[in-house]
């Protein structure tokens, strides 16, 4: 088969109900395509998809229907066998005269026949059957190499190891682990790595160029989502709100209400960059939750900044009247409680040098007080959010619910020093927030000192994420 234009034809092929359509999704990094729901027979026929790399089409990937009787498929064959004078040509024979439901049984085949290999997808929660053997020994007729995909291995219900011994007995040695509902891009470049070992020499440079363009593209995500924390993060750090003394339980208040909106856009913009709906973004929230939950005992700052889960529960309680002694407040946002508090700025350090010592004299002589969100707070949105992070990379675009088995975090050292040093120094940037009221509605560039230091804040807290 040419390869002079170098575009990949991939045709995914299983069982009814393997999870095709999933695992096109997480490959193609689209949620909306196809439809996916624990139904057999949902895809009726052939449908092709263009896998983008760097703006050009460097795969296509055809979704073909369940096979559902491959042992009727494969007594049609045999008749057209004696007439024939390869296997080829009988499977050619066979798919020009079928009609009706072998049709539909043949579709898949028919897309084989025009790829370069077949995905073969297996459901890994399920045992392997004979079934699943007529259906290999239908497809080994189009001459095309096969990976065995399995897919949901992420789950208790997994029969991986009878899977390998029946793989292996059945003669397909060329076998990738996935998991549609919990992907990760290492494994989609394990599945191109077999491909490419299994097309050769011709196709090493093409399958190359896709390894390594999805490898830029998922870097170039998580930054911009360790971006959109680091937003957040240093709009906190630099936020101030004048209030008189008298009037602190309104202006906590009106902290929890800025912070919860903002929250709220972080969310919005994680979920856009990893390409699911916000709504799916909070039912992974939710499994935080679940979790925190279940911790007990004081959080500290060192394991927040690492982002542990016990971090995340309330830091400090206590009433709004406490921030005017240097107290931390606990503040819900939007139903959540992220233990964030509220400080008087010359409690959090921030009087620094004769004319903020002025300035903060001034405002005890009129009876006003300078809050802002405290350091901890600061470190326990940046936890929360660098969580999020490290769940949706592992949110395979199929998914309909959360993932389970929250990854362990490093906890403390060199690199939470870092990230605790860069959130200190937007504390001392007044002005730099775009939380504060005048600046709020503000969707223009942002000043260079401020994005400088957001780029800077980016950069530490995607070296916290195993393997970047």
């Amino acid at each position: 088969m040419s390869t002079n234009d170098q575009t990949l034809r991939l045709a995914v092929i299983g069982h009814t109900n393997t999870g095709k359509t999933s695992v096109l999704r997480t490959l193609l990094r689209d949620a909306s395509l196809g439809e996916v729901v624990d139904e057999a027979g949902t895809t009726r026929t052939n449908a092709s998809y263009s896998l983008m790399v760097e703006g050009r089409e460097m795969a296509r990937l055809w979704d073909t229907p369940g096979l559902e009787n491959a042992a009727a498929a494969l007594r049609a064959l045999r008749e057209h066998d004696a007439d024939s004078t390869t296997a080829a040509e009988a499977l050619q024979r066979l798919i020009d005269a079928a009609s009706g439901d072998l049709r539909r049984e043949l579709a898949p085949l028919d897309a084989l026949k025009r790829a370069h290999a077949g995905l073969l997808v297996f459901d890994a929660r399920e045992s392997p059957k004979a079934k699943h053997w007529e259906e290999h020994e239908l497809l080994r007729r189009c001459g095309r190499p096969l990976v065995a995909v399995l897919n949901c291995v992420n789950t208790d219900r997994t029969r991986t190891d009878a899977w390998d011994q029946a793989l292996r007995e059945n003669g397909l040695h060329a076998v990738v682990r996935f998991d549609a509902w919990a992907a990760d891009e290492r494994d989609a470049s394990k599945l191109f790595v077999k491909i490419r070992e299994m097309l050769g020499d011709d196709w090493h440079a093409a399958i190359d160029r896709i390894i390594k363009g999805r490898a830029a593209a998922e870097r170039r995500r998580l930054t911009a989502m360790c971006d959109a924390v680091a937003a957040l993060a240093v709009d906190a750090a630099s936020y101030r709100l004048k209030a008189s003394r008298d009037d602190l339980d309104r202006a906590g208040e009106e902290l929890r209400s800025d912070l919860a909106t903002a929250w709220s856009e972080t969310l919005e913009a994680l979920a856009s960059l990893h390409g699911v709906k916000v709504d799916q973004v909070r039912s992974v929230e939710a499994e935080l939750d679940r979790a925190l939950s279940e911790e007990s005992g004081p959080s500290a700052t060192d394991t927040a900044i690492a982002g542990g889960a016990t971090a995340l529960a309330a830091l400090v309680g206590g009433a709004a009247a406490g921030a005017a002694h240097g107290g931390v407040v606990d503040l819900g946002t939007g139903g959540l409680t992220l233990g964030l508090g509220v400080v008087l700025g010359g409690a959090a350090g921030l009087a620094i040098g004769g004319r903020e010592i002025g300035r903060q004299a001034l405002m005890r002589a009129r009876g006003e007080v300078e809050i802002g969100y405290s350091r901890e707070a600061v470190a326990a949105v940046v936890a929360r959010g660098m969580w999020l992070v490290d769940r949706l990379r592992l949110y395979g675009l199929a998914s309909e619910r959360p993932i389970q088995s929250p990854p362990d975090f490093e906890s403390g050292g060199d690199r939470a020093k870092r990230v605790k040093s860069a959130i200190d120094a937007a504390r001392r940037k007044r002005g730099w927030s775009r939380l504060t009221p005048s600046l709020r509605r503000t969707r223009g560039p942002r000043p260079d000192a401020s994005r400088d230091a957001i780029e800077r804040l980016a950069a530490k807290l995607l070296d916290t994420l195993p393997s970047c």
